[in-house]
């Protein structure tokens, strides 16, 4: 099984994996060039914009407005049907 945790090599507390530091001794687990790379690392996966969520989005929304365009009647009473009983 995949823990999202590793254990300290100085003072054997549970850390999260890829710390840079010891919360409990605060002693640097990573070098300052492992460090530099792993910030670049989450820059860099932070960057981009992602149409292809924006554009699922957009068009569940329409997929949706347009059933409840055609079909919001029949929705209600389904809806106060399942309420009243």
């Amino acid at each position: 099984m995949n823990t999202g945790f590793d254990i300290c090599p100085f003072c054997g507390q549970k850390i999260i994996k890829g710390a840079m530091r010891c919360v409990k001794c605060r002693k640097i687990l990573k070098t300052p060039e492992e460090q530099l790379a792993s910030i670049q690392k989450v820059k860099e996966s932070k960057k981009g914009f992602n149409i292809a969520k924006l554009m699922k989005f957009i068009i569940w929304l329409l997929a949706f407005g347009i059933i409840y365009y055609f079909f919001s009647d029949r929705i209600v009473e389904l809806i106060r049907n399942v309420l009243n009983k």
